[in-house]
């Protein structure tokens, strides 16, 4: 061992990092190569007791590898956050279908199934706002803000259904119009 080198191996060995042998050995090769050899000490070639340093091999993940790696509180997120997008495309495309002209619009029938089932949705949001206002005027106090959100909530509801009742009986009329205008007979104009 040459004087440059029991001086770093000196320093190095009082480190955190330096306690194991394998990387003190590793430390000792650095240094090693780093002195710069003088006239008395001949160029040295790495011998086979300490063959160089492998390289850091790096894995790569498949897309199955990585699917295989979720825990099942990662698939929950997932799966919430497909269907809020699920909901957003579907909130999307109710918006982007007032815009689609000359795309083909529900017929009568479809019109008045739908019509048909929001009026059932209609009655039983009347049913829970009446609950809801039934429970904030026996609630105790420290629970009168959560049943008042509800009420909210619930009247809410009951105010977009009526919306879509509204405009889904207006496209029914709509409807109706083009049919009557054919069956009534045309009136001669008076001169």
């Amino acid at each position: 061992m040459g004087p440059y080198l029991s001086v770093i191996t000196a320093k190095c060995r009082g480190a955190a990092y330096c306690a194991t042998n394998t990387q003190s050995s590793n430390i000792r090769q650095f240094a090693a190569s780093l002195i710069v050899p003088t006239q008395e000490q001949a160029p040295t070639s790495p011998s086979p007791l300490n063959p160089p340093a492998a390289a850091h091999k790096v894995k790569v993940w498949t897309n199955e590898e990585l699917v295989a790696t979720r825990t099942p509180a990662d698939i929950y997120i997932f799966q919430k956050e497909e269907q809020a997008a699920a909901l957003i495309v579907a909130g999307f495309r109710e918006i982007a279908s007032c815009f689609a002209f000359g795309q083909p619009e529900g017929n009568t029938e479809e019109t008045q199934k739908a019509i048909d089932a929001t009026l059932a949705s209609i009655r039983d949001s009347e049913e829970a706002v009446v609950q809801a206002q039934r429970a904030v005027s026996s609630a105790p106090d420290n629970l009168k803000l959560r049943d008042q959100m509800e009420l909210a909530q619930r009247t809410a509801e009951l105010n977009h259904a009526r919306e879509q009742l509204w405009k889904l009986q207006e496209h029914l009329q709509e409807l109706g119009k083009p049919q009557a205008q054919i069956n009534a007979p045309s009136q001669p104009s008076p001169n």
